[in-house]
């Protein structure tokens, strides 16, 4: 099968820039790709969801052969999945609070719009600036929802969200095969596997060295457990087990290939950069809350360069932070108030159950005020 021109060898070709960062942000490094692996990741370009695309048009309701074949994967829950390894890894991601949220944006989907192939797809579907706010909200929802202990499981609700997601995925990915202006030779299959997993792991590996990057402190159980909650989102979207690193040394690993593989970022990129960037406004309907708007968006916006790097950022077109140098000092305070945390008995039952809170109530306003607009 072809590979798409878009590719970049990780080994012989990787992103310069990203090397660079990635070194730099992954502190228990990225180990040895091998070629055999590369040649994986350069065919799932081409691949879509077979048992998902087969029930495009179909009732998932209804009785077909496809439909079956479908909830039959869906419901077929591997031998490898850990239930209390699940709920850890939920339990430890809500625990991350509002961080988490910033990490979610500023990290995983601006990371996703630093390529220009994956940009495509959001472009060609029509869905540019103008849904920003909203696409914001709705991965938040959906994201919530993997993120309460147990809710992955089959019947559960994020379980569920999970189906339409994927169906989401199969039907844009239908649609833009027929479209007469998708490259295929370029772009490789839109949604494909090797797309979804990066953003897979850009909610669990990218998330926990964001999160990091705040302050914020995990164990080893922890890391490991968020890592085996997202292998199984994965799973239930349709991604190749062969694809979906068993721990975070490997998601390390894989998120470096996927990351310096990728395109460098292209205007359709800038533009869905800067509307993310702006989401904050969106929702500051005063003059008091538009000041603290443009606040958050300084401090979000060092982040985000601590992140991705400032040749990225750059890239992407984005400003200078004028609070970049708040960070430091933030960060320590955040880092001093995770080790008290640790050593509190109850500590981190407390520090989830406030999270938990907030994160409820944060993501019942947002939804308001999207629905408002």
């Amino acid at each position: 099968m072809e590979i798409p021109s878009r590719f970049r060898h990780p080994i012989d070709d990787p992103d310069p820039a990203l090397v660079a960062h990635y070194d730099k942000l992954f502190a228990h490094g990225v180990g040895q790709a091998l070629p055999s692996q590369v040649q994986l990741l350069a065919s799932a370009l081409q691949r879509g969801d077979p048992l998902a695309d087969a029930c495009v048009g179909l009732d998932l309701a209804g009785d077909s052969s496809e439909v079956r074949a479908l909830y039959a994967q869906l419901r077929e829950v591997p031998l490898w999945v850990d239930v209390d390894k699940l709920k850890l890894g939920a339990r430890t991601a809500r625990r991350a609070g509002v961080i988490g949220n910033f990490v979610l944006a500023d990290f995983a989907l601006m990371g996703g719009y630093r390529s220009a192939a994956i940009a495509k797809t959001l472009v060609y579907t029509g869905e540019l600036t103008g849904a920003t706010a909203r696409r914001l909200v709705h991965t938040g929802g959906y994201v919530a929802l993997v993120n309460q202990p147990g809710a992955v499981l089959p019947d559960g609700p994020a379980w569920q969200a999970t189906i339409r997601v994927r169906m989401v995925h199969a039907r844009v990915r239908a649609a833009l095969l027929r479209s007469p202006t998708w490259d295929r030779a370029r772009w490789g299959v839109p949604a494909n596997q090797a797309d979804t997993l990066g953003t897979n792991l850009l909610f669990s590996t990218g998330f926990l060295e964001g999160c990091k990057q705040w302050g914020l402190r995990f164990s080893r159980e922890e890391e490991e457990a968020l890592c085996h909650l997202w292998r199984y989102v994965g799973y239930l979207n349709g991604i190749d087990e062969a694809l979906l690193p068993v721990d975070p040394a490997g998601g390390r690993r894989a998120l470096y290939m996927i990351g310096v593989s990728q395109p460098a970022p292209d205007e359709d990129s800038r533009t869905l950069a800067r509307a993310l960037y702006e989401v904050p406004l969106t929702f500051a309907d005063t003059p008091l809350r538009q000041r603290a708007a443009r606040f958050e968006m300084a401090l979000r916006l060092g982040m985000t360069r601590r992140l991705l790097g400032d040749e990225s950022v750059d890239q992407l077109g984005l400003p200078e932070s004028s609070l970049r140098r708040v960070l430091p000092s933030l960060v320590r305070v955040i880092g001093g108030v995770e080790r008290v945390r640790e050593r509190v008995p109850g500590g981190t039952a407390l520090a989830y159950r406030l999270s938990d809170r907030v994160l409820n109530a944060t993501q019942k306003l947002a939804e308001g005020l999207i629905s408002a607009g």
